[in-house]
C-alpha cells in the first residue's frame, strides 16, 4: 500500500495533546504496517518518558515514509503531522 498524492492533508491533529498523538501514530503503525515490530507501538502507547515517546514519534513517521510516493512525505507542523508537498510547504 502506498501512500500518494489523494491522501495530502492533515494525518494528526496535535491540538489534542501528545498522549492523542502517539496513540494515533501506533494506529497508523498497525494500519500499514500490521507486522512490524512492536517496540515503537509499545513505547509510543505504554511509555512515559517523553523523550523516548518523541524517538518513537521519529521512527513511526520515518517508517510511514517509507512507504510514501517519491512526490509526497510528511511534515510535523505546529504540532500537527501532515502529509504535502515540499512545493506546498515551501519554506514553513
Amino acid at each position: 500500500m502506498k501512500i500518494t498524492k489523494k491522501d495530502m492533508g492533515c494525518w494528526i491533529d496535535g491540538s489534542f495533546g501528545v498522549d492523542h498523538v502517539n496513540k494515533k501514530l501506533a494506529n497508523l503503525l498497525l494500519e500499514y504496517f500490521p507486522a512490524c515490530n512492536r517496540s515503537i507501538y509499545n513505547c509510543l502507547v505504554r511509555n512515559k518518558d517523553y523523550d523516548l515517546q518523541y524517538d518513537a514519534q521519529t521512527d513511526a513517521v520515518d517508517l510511514l515514509q517509507t512507504i510514501c510516493e517519491e512526490d509526497v512525505e510528511f511534515f510535523w507542523i505546529d504540532g500537527d503531522l501532515i502529509l504535502s508537498t515540499c512545493e506546498l510547504i515551501g519554506e514553513y
